[in-house]
């Protein structure tokens, strides 16, 4: 029994020093990937492969809202024979790697799991990732290893226990499918007034991703939509510099080059983490909006 309480006084010792600001940052990604259509993919080896299964599940189905986008996701850890199949021509380093470079497009976001933060294929992949334009979220333990100071955003397990490490990233991932689906709940668009047309026409005769879209940010800039989606989401996310371009470049780029770790979310996803409406709604100036979308900021209504 002494070692039963012992494993879960731990764990629960373990969970008090995670790094919430970092899994904020996490949501937010996510939250604005959803947001610009932009696909998610997870990987990891063994019992981080089992949690990149399951966390796509729960994005997938689990994170859903009625009248919100849906999580585009794909766990690379799921095709076997394809696994295989890049492990006995090529190199078993490539088993992620590979699968991206036929899936990624510029804006999408890649959430590795690795215990050590030093899987070899994990790393390819991280790598071919941000050659592609793509957005890294590595989840990992000890003291990060390279996949801490490879990803855009690091959430590192203080620990060094592999089991509580796993069991801790499986618990993020219930925190963070629950929180987004919490924030996507509290914005509920309305159609606009107009002529009928095809799904996901707009008025201009464009297209969009159904549901709530980024408005503008706070310099004015309108989100694309889909047509680039990487722009849209580094605009979403008050984008800073070396993301998705091929790396952070070393300690002079990204977060550790000086920018501020909190990056500015746009009108929409800033609103939907605080619960409040967002400027443009009732609350504030009427007439903001996302030419891309076709649906103005004033045709949202928070749904708390």
């Amino acid at each position: 029994m002494e070692e039963i309480r012992q494993y879960l006084t731990e764990v629960q010792q373990v969970l008090n020093r995670i790094p919430l600001e970092a899994i904020e940052e996490a949501v937010d990604v996510l939250l604005s990937a959803a947001c610009v259509g932009s696909t998610v993919f997870t990987l990891g080896n063994g019992g981080s492969a089992a949690t990149a299964s399951h966390f796509a599940c729960d994005l997938a189905k689990g994170a859903i809202v009625p009248g919100s986008p849906r999580f585009r996701v794909i766990a690379l850890t799921d095709n076997v024979p394809l696994i295989t199949a890049w492990s006995n021509d090529v190199a078993y380093e490539d088993i992620f790697a590979e699968q991206l470079n036929n899936l990624m497009s510029r804006g999408d976001v890649v959430v590795a799991f690795s215990g050590s933060g030093n899987s070899p294929n994990v790393l390819r992949a991280v790598v071919l990732a941000r050659q592609q334009g793509g957005i890294t979220i590595g989840f990992s333990g000890f003291e990060g290893g390279q996949l801490s100071r490879m990803v855009d955003v690091p959430v590192v397990v203080p620990c060094h226990c592999m089991e509580q490490i796993e069991d801790v990233h499986m618990v993020l991932c219930h925190l963070m499918s629950t929180t987004l689906r919490q924030r996507l709940q509290r914005l509920e668009p309305h159609r606009q007034s107009g002529p009928a047309g095809p799904p996901g026409a707009t008025a201009g005769g464009g297209t969009h991703f159904p549901g709530p879209q980024p408005s503008c940010d706070g310099a004015g800039h309108h989100c694309p939509g889909r047509s680039d989606r990487r722009r849209s989401l580094d605009r979403c996310r008050g984008h800073r510099s070396g993301w998705g371009d091929g790396g952070r470049g070393g300690r002079g780029g990204g977060r550790r080059g000086g920018h501020p770790r909190r990056s500015a979310l746009c009108r929409c996803c800033r609103s939907a983490r605080a619960g409040r409406p967002p400027a443009g709604t009732a609350a504030g100036p009427a007439g903001t909006s996302c030419p891309a979308a076709g649906v103005s900021a004033a045709s949202v209504e928070m749904k708390i």
